[in-house]
């Protein structure tokens, strides 16, 4: 995954090196004799093979079908009609109860209906949410494998740091989220793969016609959060505002040493800074320590940043979510094995087993903060309709002659969760153009669409929609972009008059 950012920092475990390629993924035990482990599933063990997208389905529904914590739930479709499926996983009482839980999250989101009392006393019995988002991008072959171990260390464990997470956490795993393009990869890698670690060996060349990165149409769909025009990332909106996760987890590769945030500038700014800055720190230094156990490299920053609201990390984070890219090294067109520059071996099963470790002490995390998680979560969306009352720009109006392409742009907000109203009359505001040069009278017919930032997904239209995105002192003019806009004020706001047509052609190439 590649992303344009800046200040490098290399962190270091404290004890040397040790070989992932003997780690033992059942080694928080004892485990449930009923469950199998996805070996016996598969008849391989972690980081011999690729696995396919039926046997990860077959691996994830078997252990479901064993376990007690776990219920398999199908959410769409790929182009290719493969299907895409969460597993939901926590104690049974909590699996019981969701509704009542899905239920207090969605009051935790919308302050209008919540006061701070009433989301105080919710964030003391409900469990909170995180969402572990596995392969988005198909050949970054690693997370394929990772969901199998980490689908069964939370099914079978009888470990009691396994049970206080089930207890206090509800795990919504997206089991396989780029089917199309992991299946091309993992067949061609298949075929090729015999274990050479020479860089130039034939297993280490994926061909452009498999290029598994993207789904079938070859869309990198962790650009696409802002736009949403392909099926996968319908299904993960939807289930988003469904599950309403406080910590969002996104796993790829492969980079050289292993990444966690904290995140590289530049973070959006219409997060709550403190806020995301501080949950950063505190699951980026447990990521750290439980690497340190293995001594194991690792870094933060460098080029992953938190603005762009089309990345997963950045739009789930602009949702209320701790929202997270993890990097791994190994696997992916490094294949089964690779000699790396300082002629030491990288395996696929490293890099399985840094990104298992990694979502573990995500997970840990989350239950050991989960009250404080709930409370930030409310505190994000209060915040944010408190701040709609405060600055010049408060509603945004999307005006275009092309129903069509107004109609298309609208369908994407609202599949954001972002509240869109259509006026019944005509009304006239004075326009500024965006440019600078004056002011007009503007009349609005009936049937304008009208974004009003005083609602719960402020913070989030106000990304997508604002002309103007604040940026790091430095950053900004490396960074401007601009679109044609109208800006257009009246005596109570200042209202955006957006051009759809060019914000569409906007959102198709980012």
């Amino acid at each position: 995954m590649n992303r344009w950012g800046w200040l490098l920092a290399v962190l270091v475990g404290a004890m040397g090196p040790v070989n992932a390629q003997n780690f033992d993924f059942y080694q928080q035990g004892p485990y449930r004799a009923e469950v199998p482990n996805p070996s016996q599933i598969t008849g391989y063990e972690p980081g011999q093979f690729q696995t396919p997208h039926a046997q990860v389905l077959q691996v994830v529904q078997k252990i479901a079908e064993t376990s007690d914590r776990v219920k398999v739930l199908p959410i769409g479709q790929t182009w290719e009609r493969r299907g895409l499926y969460l597993a939901v996983i926590s104690a049974p009482e909590n699996l019981a109860r969701i509704p009542e839980i899905q239920a207090n999250l969605a009051r935790l989101a919308d302050p209008r209906k919540t006061t701070l009392e009433q989301a105080t006393q919710i964030s003391r019995v409900t469990p909170a949410v995180v969402w572990l988002n596995f392969g988005i991008h198909g050949n970054e072959s690693a997370s394929y494998e990772t969901v199998q171990q980490v689908v069964y260390q939370l099914a079978a464990s009888q470990d009691p740091q396994t049970l206080k997470i089930l207890k206090d956490v509800v795990v919504v795993i997206n089991v396989m989220h780029n089917p199309d393009g992991h299946e091309r990869f993992a067949v061609w890698e298949n075929s090729v793969a015999m274990g050479d670690p020479e860089p130039f060996s034939l297993e280490h060349e994926e061909p452009y016609q498999v290029y598994g990165r993207g789904n079938h149409y070859r869309f990198d769909m962790n650009r696409d959060m802002l736009a949403l025009t392909q099926p996968e990332n319908h299904a993960i909106a939807r289930e988003l505002l469904r599950w309403r996760p406080q910590v969002f987890a996104d796993f790829h590769g492969q980079v050289k040493s292993y990444f966690f945030p904290p995140a590289a500038e530049p973070v959006n700014k219409n997060l709550v800074l403190k806020q995301t800055l501080f949950w950063n720190d505190r699951f980026g230094k447990a990521n750290a320590q439980a690497f340190d156990r293995y001594g194991w490299e690792y870094y933060v920053r460098d080029i992953f940043d938190l603005h762009y609201a089309g990345y997963m990390d950045s739009w789930s984070s602009l949702n209320g979510a701790t929202g997270m890219t993890y990097e791994t090294d190994g696997g992916g067109p490094r294949s089964l094995v690779i000699r790396r520059e300082d002629d030491s071996l990288l395996t696929f099963r490293q890099g399985i087993a840094k990104h298992y470790v990694a979502a573990l002490a995500t997970l840990e995390t989350a239950q050991a903060n989960r009250e404080a998680r709930l409370k930030d979560y409310y505190a994000f969306f209060k915040t944010g309709l408190e701040q709609a009352n405060q600055g010049n720009l408060r509603r945004e109006i999307l005006t275009n002659k092309d129903p069509e392409k107004t109609a298309g742009v609208v369908k994407a907000l609202v599949r954001l969760g972002i509240e869109v109203g259509r006026t019944q009359e005509s009304f006239r505001a004075t326009v500024q153009d965006y440019g600078g040069s004056g002011s007009v009278a503007r009349e609005f017919a009936p049937g304008s669409f009208v974004v009003d930032l005083q609602q719960p997904q402020k913070r989030l239209a106000q990304a997508i929609l604002e002309p103007d995105p604040q940026l790091d002192p430095g950053i900004e003019d490396r960074l401007r972009v601009g679109v044609g806009r109208l800006r257009v004020a009246d005596d109570r706001n200042v209202v955006l008059v957006l051009d759809v047509e060019q914000r569409a052609r906007s959102c198709s190439a980012a």
